[in-house]
């Protein structure tokens, strides 16, 4: 028989941002994409259970279909982490005991409750390094399994986020071997990870970049001898160039090592691209425009022998370039006294120096700091979502999210990603990212749904612990950490319209948020949605609210 769910709290040993971001809320849990009328826990005796529901919406007793094993001397592994556990076909699994082992599990029918089998299990990371299961993913044919695994270590006296890029490969299905490996670092684990099979494709959206460090097969070249990503205003390193724009052109300063004559520079120039450097210290600038250029009035002169400046004419002179080349931050802008006039001019009627205590009179900036919301706040730190292609470790895909903060994931279906929620303005609006292979300048991300003023809605739940939507987008829920949930529903027809009081306009449907409480005042660790049901899982028992679309 199964027993309660087994809940972990981090250790003394655990207390960074690092810690507290990667592993300090754990859903326990698990949707079956396969089969919406299962969910899965792990019980206090390392067995997972499987509780399902009839068509009445009532849950069947929880049955037990994997004992985890050698968990008698596992549970003692320190600063162990909870199970973590996710279905990529609808007869495989990928479970992760938080303990240091990593289990490919034939689940069979899962609807049947028949027991698991264990196909294979690897101490993938060595026994002192507990992780998490991020995403795990299954190609088409079967026979390549792609998983990202999250750890957080210590590097220069500090803590680091790590993922673990593990790739396997099965002739027949039964048996798995390791045949690559990669390692990304960054700051803080990332709100959002998944990775496509197939296209070799990892999508990660958090408050923090990462890059690749190590590559079993490919070997990641160092940051320094290519054209890295690197962000000189927060950086702190040196330029490798300045540059300035008016409305017609580009103007790119590059200082020499050493002195150069005209001869020994190498230069290339197409509408969309541009390759410059000399012999002496190689490419200088390389890579795509960020707009086409005429290249027949561009140029480049060099004074002193150690002064390259590059002179590029702008196609469409209403477009302000935010980079020279795309992706390449190495350099800094360096704003003219007749640009900077020109910006304070635009910007002139959002400004003043005097606070404005009638923000109702005509002429005055209406803004406000004091009357900013809790959803109106965004990180300090520039977020950002990023499309990593494995073979190259390159970003083909790289969008900053500025104050659009993440607000959750959504469930996954079996023919697709889950989709990631962003706040934009008071509203939350998901993304569905695509698991075919991303097109180089075709977005990636495609709008999915829009829940109207939800940022606002979820700002407002001081007491939230998980947020869910259903599939089908027709519902969000806020879990609270004890006792209530909070249901939103998408705007439904009205029998009768209302009209807005101070505008006239007639509103012919409304969104409806609804209150569940539970009863019982025990502590929430879980929470799923599907289209039909929300399912709460508590320190104790498994809560099935049934979710009428009619109503």
């Amino acid at each position: 028989m199964c027993q309660r769910p087994e809940v972990l709290k981090l250790s003394e040993r655990q207390y960074s941002l690092q810690h507290v971001k990667a592993f300090g809320l754990h859903n326990h849990l698990i949707l079956d994409p396969w089969n919406k009328n299962c969910v899965f826990y792990v019980d206090s005796q390392w067995k997972i259970c499987l509780v399902s529901i009839d068509e009445n919406s009532r849950a069947s007793e929880a049955c037990p279909v994997l004992a985890v094993p050698d968990s008698s001397y596992k549970k003692n592994v320190p600063d162990r982490l909870c199970m973590t556990l996710e279905f990529i076909s609808a007869e495989l699994a990928i479970l992760a005991d938080g303990a240091g082992t990593l289990y490919i599990i034939k689940t069979g029918v899962r609807t049947s409750g028949s027991a698991w089998e264990v196909l294979h299990s690897e101490v993938v990371l060595g026994e002192d390094k507990p992780f998490l299961l991020r995403s795990a993913s299954l190609s088409r044919k079967e026979t390549e399994l792609e998983i990202i695994l999250l750890h957080v270590d210590t590097k220069d006296d500090g803590f680091i986020s790590i993922l673990e890029w593990l790739s396997f490969h099965s002739d027949d299905g039964t048996k798995w071997a390791v045949t690559q490996s990669r390692r990304l670092e960054g700051k803080l684990s990332p709100d959002y990870v998944n990775v496509v099979s197939d296209t070799q494709s990892l999508y990660l959206s958090g408050e923090q970049s990462f890059k690749f460090v190590y590559d079993s097969i490919n070997p990641v070249e160092e940051e320094d001898d290519k054209m890295a990503d690197v962000d000189i205003s927060t950086s702190g390193a040196v330029p490798a160039y300045t540059w300035s724009q008016t409305d017609e052109d580009i103007v790119v300063q590059f200082t020499l090592k050493q002195p150069t004559d005209k001869n020994s520079v190498v230069f290339a120039l197409s509408a969309n691209e541009v390759k410059i450097g000399t012999d002496a210290d190689g490419n200088l600038l390389q890579g795509e425009l960020n707009a086409a250029v005429d290249v027949e009035a561009s140029t480049w002169t060099i004074t002193d022998k150690t002064k390259l400046e590059l002179h590029l004419s702008k196609q469409d002179s209403s477009f302000q370039w935010p980079l020279v080349v795309v992706g390449d931050k190495r350099g800094e802008m360096v704003v003219s006294e007749e640009q900077a006039e020109k910006i304070h001019q635009q910007l002139a009627h959002l400004t003043s120096e005097q606070w404005n205590p009638d923000p109702e009179e005509d002429g005055k900036p209406a803004y406000n700091s004091q009357q900013l919301e809790d959803c109106d706040v965004f990180p300090g730190e520039t977020s950002c979502m990023a499309v990593f292609n494995g073979t190259s470790h390159a970003v083909t895909h790289l969008v900053n999210l500025g104050s659009h903060q993440w607000l959750f994931n959504g469930n996954a279906c079996s023919s697709s990603l889950p989709a990631i929620c962003l706040r934009h303005d008071v509203d939350a609006i998901l993304w569905q990212l695509t698991s075919d292979l991303p097109t180089p300048g075709v977005s990636p991300w495609n709008h999915a749904a829009t829940f109207n003023a939800f940022g606002y809605v979820q700002a407002s739940k001081r007491q939230r612990k998980f947020t869910v939507c259903s599939p089908n987008y027709s519902f969000v829920a806020i879990c609270d950490c004890v006792k209530h949930v909070y249901v939103y529903r998408q705007p439904a027809a009205i029998s009768f319209p209302l009209r807005n009081r101070k505008t006239g306009r007639q509103v012919a449907a409304v969104a409806k948020q609804q209150v569940v409480a539970l009863d019982t005042a025990e502590e929430v660790v879980g929470c799923q949605a599907t289209d039909e049901h929300l399912f709460v899982l508590t320190a104790k028992s498994l809560h099935v609210v049934h979710v009428d679309h009619e109503d």
